[in-house]
């Protein structure tokens, strides 16, 4: 007796069709898995909060300053702890002699949008976290702010940290 094919005729399906049909069941897996190990790499990597620093009184925030290729970076390196809201976090920049380039800029301004006016893209590590973080950091132009370069960072109306693109 013949088993049930599904086919009018009775007849099973041509071999090509078969190994067709085991391609794509072996594609449908495969991608399965690849989507499985991005999930899992994806939520290993996108904290959902700041690290916490410890101790009785908040330490100063710190930044470090490096440069690759054409642009500087300026990472908000420790102790950012998420007290700063990124939309109350400015950005004032003077070039090496000391002349303003624009004014306190808002850290949720500074983006890809805004680039060939500012020169300078707030690059926001932890996307779905209001504050800042330690890791979020300014990109900034090396041919519009050369060697000597200063920066200011605020919040609000107080300044938080200062330095020069070096």
């Amino acid at each position: 007796m013949q088993e049930p094919s599904g086919r009018k005729d009775g007849s099973s399906p041509p071999e090509s069709m078969k190994d067709v049909l085991a391609s794509l069941s072996l594609v449908v897996a495969i991608l399965t898995v690849y989507a499985g190990l991005a999930l899992v790499y994806w939520g290993e990597t996108l904290p959902l909060e700041c690290r916490r620093f410890t101790g009785t009184a908040p330490p100063e925030p710190t930044l470090t300053v490096t440069h690759s290729g054409r642009n500087w970076t300026v990472e908000l390196a420790e102790r950012w702890g998420e007290r700063f809201p990124k939309s109350q976090m400015f950005l004032r920049m003077r070039d090496p002699y000391g002349v303003d380039r624009f004014g306190m800029m808002r850290f949720t301004d500074l983006t890809m949008a805004n680039w060939a006016t500012f020169h300078v893209v707030f690059q926001d590590i932890h996307p779905g976290i209001p504050g800042t973080c330690d890791g979020d950091r300014l990109l900034i132009d090396r041919t519009s702010y050369g060697l000597g370069s200063a920066f200011a960072v605020s919040f609000g109306n107080v300044l938080i940290a200062t330095g020069f693109l070096h």
